[in-house]
């Protein structure tokens, strides 16, 4: 009888050797990008009865896929939650994909969910208490952004759309800038701040819209009450134009010698100033020496020049005042 005993331990022993072997062949088909020898494949999967649940692909930018297995072992509640939200998260990041949506920080979040996610599968098998938390906590954050960039791609489209046919009269420039930074923010996968840039856009368009209806209005009212106030006193502003015009024809002649008069006086009293301030330059050359005589050169000619054009104003201007 003993002898049976000990043959029954060594097959045992012998089946949990080809299992294990089994199971790492059947495990590195995960980070490969193909079977790379599908006889030996076949064989392990007759072997254990493999069970494949989805050939999911991660889409990586090299398009390198990799395919998950259920194998038909003893594996926990956990283990396979946690095995088919990762399924589902990885056929979601293909469909944002699909949809030409930035997913490139999805899938980095699913490739460390799922590289834990198979380092925890390995302790569980080896016997050991894996923790599938933190694969968990990686598929919520996946999940988290998927919402999140469904959601910032409606409200691009809807901030397009409220641009589209906001007011005429607005302002947009502020606002498309806007939205042209806000697109690339989500090109880049950064949502958050793609989000903020949106809220952003719509307070401009408001904004815009605001002062477009404010300057009309203003400018409305303001037509409104030079015609309001023409209407009301044409007959006094048509009396009062005629009235000047007789005064201007009777008294031309005064009004032009006051004007030529006050042009005259005008040139007196600034070259008065200039040649005021010329003198004080020359005391302060040499007397004071304060002056340097580069500056004093320089000044000295601007000030004859303007003394000179004034000169050449004011006999005009007497023969102008003598002919009226």
């Amino acid at each position: 009888m003993l002898p049976a005993i000990i043959r029954l331990m060594f097959s045992i022993s012998m089946r949990r050797l080809y299992v294990l072997f089994a199971l790492s062949l059947i495990a590195s088909s995960v980070f490969a990008a193909d079977d790379y020898n599908p006889g030996i494949r076949a064989y392990c999967e007759k072997l254990l009865g493999v069970n494949a649940a989805a050939n999911a692909t991660d889409g990586a930018a090299n398009g390198t896929q990799v395919r998950l297995v259920v194998v038909n072992a003893t594996f926990g509640a956990s283990h396979n939650d946690t095995l088919a939200k990762l399924l589902a998260a990885n056929a979601s990041i293909a469909k944002m994909r699909n949809a030409g949506l930035p997913s490139q920080n999805a899938m980095d979040t699913y490739m460390l969910a799922k590289q834990w996610f198979g380092g925890q599968e390995a302790i569980e098998l080896s016997g050991g208490r894996p923790n599938y938390g933190f694969a968990l906590q990686k598929i919520t954050e996946i999940n988290d952004l998927e919402q999140g960039t469904y959601q910032v791609n409606d409200d691009l489209k809807a901030l397009a759309e409220r641009i589209s046919t906001a007011d005429s009269g607005a302002n947009l420039t502020s606002t498309k800038a806007l939205v042209a930074d806000a697109a690339q923010e989500f090109r880049d996968g950064r949502i958050d701040k793609a989000k903020a840039l949106i809220i952003q856009a719509y307070d401009e368009v408001t904004n815009a819209e605001f002062q477009a209806v404010h300057s009309r209005t203003i400018g409305e009212s303001a037509r409104r009450t030079i015609e309001n106030f023409l209407a009301d006193n044409w007959k006094t502003i048509v009396n009062l134009a005629a009235a000047a015009l007789i005064l201007f024809f009777l008294f031309q002649k005064q009004i032009r010698k006051a004007l030529v008069s006050a042009r005259l006086k005008s040139l007196i009293r600034e070259r008065a100033v200039i040649e005021s301030m010329l003198k004080s330059l020359q005391k302060e050359y040499f007397e004071k020496k304060s002056v340097t005589e580069l500056t004093y050169r320089v000044k000295t000619k601007k000030y004859g020049d303007i003394i000179r054009n004034i000169n050449r104003q004011l006999p005009l201007l007497k023969e102008q005042l003598r002919r009226i």
